[in-house]
């Protein structure tokens, strides 16, 4: 995939689908992905500036300082340049404008008209970049903040006296023959990223460093400290386990209600 996106920059023509598949299907830095976005983009921008401009018209030509009789000539001579300004003075309108004044108007609505036709590709890319970046940064938001092991939103709080628990897809950790896991979210504490498993038997913590198991009946409060912070107690010693927020209150619910059964 690097390869096309690659081939796409180099082709020009296809910048706009190149900008794309970086955004969706490389693994670049953001802060490449951005130089290369806006660096391209305007080089794109340009050429389509520079496709719709056409070259003005040199009526007054100039003096070549040697004869030349072959081809054709771009440019009119002094001689020619009377001329025309005579017959323009000739053919003059009803109300008193000249065909010179005709033809500065041509020439600037031709201008406008260029502007108007460059508005419509300019506007376009412009919030086709706008579009992907935000739905670029939106999902890999979601993305991170998604719970690897369960589908948070099955959860249905506050838990009935008989709730239906959603599959948990975790396979870190031996059960028993009658156990099964209720929830299971990653942890994000500072050097110690792990996992926080409730099962219908016991709270298991798992990090880099240990593995901590608090039988459900030997467990006192648990309690929110803070919105990504909570707080265990189990006899003299106490726990932090810091979660994502969105996933703090559905870690407190299971956990308070597996333990009332208790």
């Amino acid at each position: 995939m690097t390869f096309v996106i690659i081939g796409c920059f180099c082709s020009v023509i296809f910048i706009p689908l190149g900008i794309a598949l970086m955004w969706f299907y490389s693994d670049w830095k953001k802060k490449t992905k951005f130089i290369l976005s806006f660096s391209t983009g305007f080089l794109y921008l340009f050429l389509i500036l520079l496709l719709l401009v056409r070259p003005s018209i040199n009526f007054g030509g100039m003096n070549l300082p040697f004869n030349y009789n072959k081809g054709y000539s771009q440019t009119s001579s002094e001689k020619n340049k009377k001329e025309w300004n005579q017959n323009s003075g000739k053919n003059k309108k009803k109300d008193g404008t000249s065909l010179e004044l005709t033809e500065e108007k041509q020439i600037n609505v031709t201008k406008s008209n260029k502007f108007v036709k460059a508005l419509p590709p300019m506007i376009l890319f412009i919030l086709f970049l706008l579009f992907i970046i935000l739905y670029n940064s939106k999902k890999k938001k979601s993305s991170k903040n998604k719970n690897p092991y369960v589908d948070v939103s099955l959860y249905k709080l506050p838990l009935s006296e008989n709730p239906t628990f959603p599959t948990v897809r975790y396979s870190k950790i031996e059960l028993e023959n009658d156990e099964k896991i209720l929830f299971a979210t990653p942890t994000f504490e500072a050097g110690k990223k792990g996992d926080a498993i409730i099962t219908t038997k016991k709270l298991i913590l798992i990090n880099q460093q240990e593995t901590l198991d608090f039988p459900l009946e030997m467990l006192e409060s648990a309690i929110s400290v803070s919105n990504t912070a909570v707080q265990i107690m189990s006899g003299s010693r106490t726990y932090y386990v810091f979660l994502n927020e969105n996933e703090v209150k559905y870690f407190l619910s299971i956990l308070r209600w597996i333990c009332k059964r208790k």
